[in-house]
């Protein structure tokens, strides 16, 4: 899949089929990070995970509501596979015409998902992992995360990365991060952990 976002930013994904058919998934989604798509570590293992808030019920009547999604985590095994989790093992459950996710911190740290639904409430999950988090300044654009084990990854600070709403924007922590490198929108670095 290719998609050109609005801002001319562009993003590649490439479909990779599973070796069990009847975890292939195809699924209205409206961006992949932000309007129902959340990456981030939520099970506290140090790998990227992806939270999916999904369906749409505003379709032609002609062809009826996609609604064959009631939310869904990918677990992530830190070389670019994904396993789909039940409700049971997730606890992530988004059952109606999901519009939004967002990921934010409560006063202690804790990283929370807020869903939310066309005409429903809004659900909220905590993560069960304690984590430490630290905020971005305001004109901070990404960082590069170098983990103990070698590799690096690079984590975007968006604006308005969701549908009507925002996500907060800070760093998540854990023990398999060696260093976070922080580049604000002139170039300049500073290390904060």
């Amino acid at each position: 899949m290719y998609r050109d976002s609005a801002n001319g930013a562009q993003s590649y994904f490439y479909y990779r089929p599973s070796a069990n058919p009847t975890v292939n998934l195809t699924s209205v989604q409206w961006g992949l990070t932000g309007d129902r798509a959340m990456p981030g570590d939520f099970d506290g293992d140090g790998n990227l995970d992806v939270v999916i808030n999904g369906n749409d019920y505003g379709s032609d009547a002609t062809i009826g509501r996609y609604d064959a999604l009631n939310g869904l985590m990918l677990k992530g095994d830190g070389k670019g596979n994904f396993k789909p989790l039940s409700i049971v093992q997730s606890g992530i459950y988004i059952p109606g015409d999901g519009k939004a996710l967002v990921k934010f911190r409560d006063k202690n740290g804790q990283v929370i998902l807020a869903a939310s639904q066309h005409k429903d409430v809004l659900k909220v999950f905590r993560s069960k992992n304690k984590t430490k988090t630290i905020p971005v300044k305001a004109n901070d654009v990404y960082a590069l995360i170098k983990y103990k084990n070698g590799n690096t990854s690079r984590q975007e600070f968006y604006f308005g990365s969701s549908f009507l709403s925002q996500s907060a924007r800070f760093i998540q922590l854990n023990d398999k991060i060696l260093s976070v490198t922080v580049f604000d929108d002139k170039g300049n670095q500073r290390l904060v952990n």
